[in-house]
């Protein structure tokens, strides 16, 4: 187990979050003073290296998982711009229709089913791409917690908890 610093509040220094809420940090002389002013408090926190490790790989495959859905929904928006030029084109054909024999009218019409299909496809699209924006953000977030536990890992200092401990010095009787 080790000490570490976590806040009550978003501590700013020169307009950005220098230490967030709920974060832990290292103990420094000024993790102290914010301690000694009631702005943070010192915890007792176990650090599994394992755990941070596990979390970082899933981390990992998150953001993997979301590159591949955000690159279906790439594909996919690229059809529905296809499709909304589609429409575009059956949308001015149906407005000289009038003019057109009615067998040509009905090559127009699957034309616009076919529009609305792809139309169709572009709400699927919008949908996977939100999809993939939420997958994103809940790979960074648990990038962020993983490394927030590296971090706080890695500056535990072990080296003073086996350290020898020298017997107390013979106490000097005067004049002796």
């Amino acid at each position: 187990m080790t000490k570490l610093v976590r806040f009550n509040i978003n501590f700013y220094a020169d307009g950005a979050i220098k230490y967030a809420i709920n974060m832990h940090y290292a103990q420094t002389e000024e993790t102290l003073r914010c301690v000694a002013l009631g702005q943070a408090e010192l915890i007792e926190v176990t650090v599994a290296i394992g755990r941070a490790q596990e979390l970082a790989d899933k981390a990992r495959k998150s953001a993997a998982v979301a590159v591949e859905r955000a690159n279906e929904a790439a594909l996919l928006a690229d059809a529905a711009r296809a499709a909304q030029a589609l429409a575009d084109e059956a949308q001015q054909m149906l407005a000289v229709a009038d003019e057109v024999a009615a067998n040509e009218l009905a090559d127009y019409e699957a034309t616009a089913a076919q529009a609305a299909a792809d139309a169709e496809a572009v709400r699927v699209a919008a949908a996977t791409q939100a999809a993939a924006d939420a997958d994103a953000k809940a790979a960074a977030d648990l990038a962020a917690e993983a490394e927030a536990e590296k971090a706080a890992a890695s500056q535990m200092d072990f080296s003073k908890a086996f350290a020898p401990v020298a017997p107390p010095a013979a106490a000097e009787t005067p004049g002796a």
